[in-house]
């Protein structure tokens, strides 16, 4: 295989770090953003030690707010000239509802804004190192979420469950229509599920923690974190998925994405409403 130039969100832990270190081994060039430069630099060195490859790199990246999230992409258009894999990793599971400074529920910037400006912004520069993907971490939990303009986005409909499946949704949507919008770029836009790994994206604690940690044995639903990688490697390299786009895959098979993904009305609806969220927020800071 050719040698790829990747980046890799919330690459210092769990299944970020695990595919950070699947392309390091492969010999590919890596970069991982980290909210702490500290922390993102030394799991660099850790993937520098293990794999001899020295084409490893952190990026500081705060993705918890609109201008951080702009700031990444200027910083990576400015660093990444080669960028040809774009994997949104980063996400997280807020039990608790917790505003950003933006005035967004946590689990909406994250889940799904964050990989709305970093895909869009990113766009030009993948198409210019053609041919290019974007993969996006998502669930099939999205299948059971809905998602409100006027509400979730400020998580005036929150759940402790709800909005990081409804927030998974809204990637979902927007997946399908990125897809759409770089059909003849020769940029695929799929998302998947990496399958249930014991990660700290589920922030449950005590009793509900342990819950899912038995249920998870007891199914063999966690795999080793080492396995995980396994999925984004092969949706970002393989040569025969290089037409494939617009898609959702478990793991490494071929899925459905909810029926809403279907309705164009509907994405283009979110797509308006988040273009101008993110405008009215970029004003107002």
């Amino acid at each position: 295989m050719k040698q790829k130039t990747v980046l890799i969100t919330g690459g210092t832990s769990g299944i970020g770090q695990a595919t950070a270190l699947r392309f390091a081994a492969a010999g590919h060039i890596v970069f991982l953003t980290a909210r702490h430069l500290a922390d993102g630099n030394q799991v660099v060195a850790e993937i520098i030690a293990r794999t001899g490859n020295p084409h490893v790199r952190c990026l500081p990246a705060d993705l918890s707010t609109i201008r951080s999230c702009q700031q990444l992409v200027a910083a990576v258009i400015q660093e990444i000239p080669g960028l040809q894999l774009l994997i949104n990793n980063a996400g997280v599971f807020m039990t608790e509802k917790v505003l950003t400074a933006d005035g967004f529920e946590t689990n909406f910037m994250v889940n799904y804004l964050a990989p709305f400006i970093l895909s869009t912004g990113l766009a030009d520069l993948l198409a210019r190192n053609a041919p290019a993907r974007i993969l996006s971490v998502n669930t099939g939990l999205h299948l059971r979420g809905y998602f409100d303009l006027k509400k979730t986005p400020y998580g005036l409909d929150f759940g402790s469950r709800a909005s990081y499946r409804n927030t998974k949704l809204a990637n979902a949507l927007f997946t399908v229509e990125l897809a759409h919008r770089l059909a003849d770029k020769h940029v695929t836009v799929n998302a998947f599920s990496p399958g249930l790994y014991n990660t700290r994206v589920l922030k449950v604690k005590g009793l509900e923690r342990l819950f899912y940690r038995i249920v998870g044995a007891f199914y063999g639903l966690y795999r080793p974190i080492s396995q995980s990688a396994a999925a984004p490697y092969y949706l970002a390299t393989d040569n025969e998925l290089i037409n494939t786009t617009g898609a959702f895959f478990y793991r490494k098979k071929l899925a459905a994405f909810a029926p809403q993904a279907a309705d164009a009305d509907l994405r283009e609806k979110l797509w308006d409403e988040t273009l101008a969220w993110i405008t009215d927020a970029s004003r107002d800071g």
